[in-house]
């Protein structure tokens, strides 16, 4: 069998193999599967929004300006502490 025929199955086997899960389930499994899928699709219609509010802020917050180099050595900013 190709991997193009195990894969290959359509809407409708989808449609069935689900139903047939549904069926031996009782119905607090239902409850409690709605429940959770309920939750699941919640957090990630979330997650989405936050990460298009992100990718909205990156496309028009102004370029930073990169930090000045640290410099290495024993000046200090007040000449007067300098030996």
């Amino acid at each position: 069998m190709t991997v193009r025929q195990q894969f290959d199955r359509s809407l409708e086997d989808i449609n069935a193999e689900i139903s047939n899960l549904i069926s031996q389930m009782t119905e607090q499994e239902r409850r409690e599967y709605l429940h959770e899928s309920l939750f699941l699709n919640t957090v990630a219609y979330e997650r989405q929004r936050v990460q298009a509010y992100v990718r909205s802020i990156k496309r028009t917050a102004p370029r930073a300006a990169s930090a000045p180099e640290h410099r290495t050595g024993t000046r200090t900013l007040n000449p007067e502490l300098e030996h």
